[in-house]
């Protein structure tokens, strides 16, 4: 493993998790600024209105939780090294924390 660091033969991916507000997305700036690698962001825009609150009702949000993961994987698939803001694990807490397993 240490070899191949020292060649540069390895990918970086880092995932930021943790509650709303807390400064993740400006985590993920400076990382990616530091580290000179692609920051991704949270994508989250399409479930909230306004923030905190869910703006659909769960059938819904089961197609736009499944359309925010899809594009974090297909961003994720694009970039060879990134730190993401939030990652699947937070989705799924949203989705269990909403109820949505009964929808989707």
């Amino acid at each position: 493993m240490d070899e191949e660091i020292a060649r540069g033969n390895y990918s970086m991916k880092i995932a930021v998790c943790g509650c709303a507000g807390i400064g993740k997305s400006t985590l993920v700036a400076a990382l990616a600024e530091r580290l000179a690698i692609t920051p991704l962001g949270e994508h989250y825009e399409a479930l909230f209105s306004p923030p905190g609150t869910f703006n659909a009702e769960p059938v819904r949000l089961v197609q736009l939780f499944n359309q925010v993961l899809d594009d974090k994987h297909r961003l994720q698939d694009e970039a060879t090294d990134f730190v993401v803001d939030r990652a699947g694990i937070d989705l799924l807490n949203l989705w269990m924390a909403r109820g949505l397993a009964s929808y989707g």
